[in-house]
């Protein structure tokens, strides 16, 4: 699954160096949400290759956004359990 998503980074990243500027960023995103669809749910969308089709891209990059702020410190706050210095939770 991860090698069929790499083959096709490999063929957007010769195709877009050969024709114009292009965001980098971007592209790696949408590798990146190519091989979690095809590992975690088992779907196959290309999105790599598909500008015409941004559903499943945007949709996935919105749930980024909302988590990107999330770490481990502001989970265990929003809890709002105590936790001892020993790793038990109190409450």
């Amino acid at each position: 699954m991860i090698g069929k998503c790499t083959d096709r980074l490999i063929s957007v990243l010769d195709t877009r160096t050969q024709e114009r500027e292009f965001d980098v960023r971007e592209t790696l995103k949408r590798y990146s949400m190519d091989v979690i669809w095809n590992c975690a749910f088992g779907f196959d969308i290309d999105i790599q290759q598909k500008d015409d089709d941004l559903d499943y891209f945007l949709k996935s990059e919105d749930v980024f956004k909302k988590t990107e702020s999330l770490n481990i410190f502001s989970f265990i706050s929003c809890k709002k359990k105590e936790i001892n210095k020993n790793g038990r939770v109190i409450g």
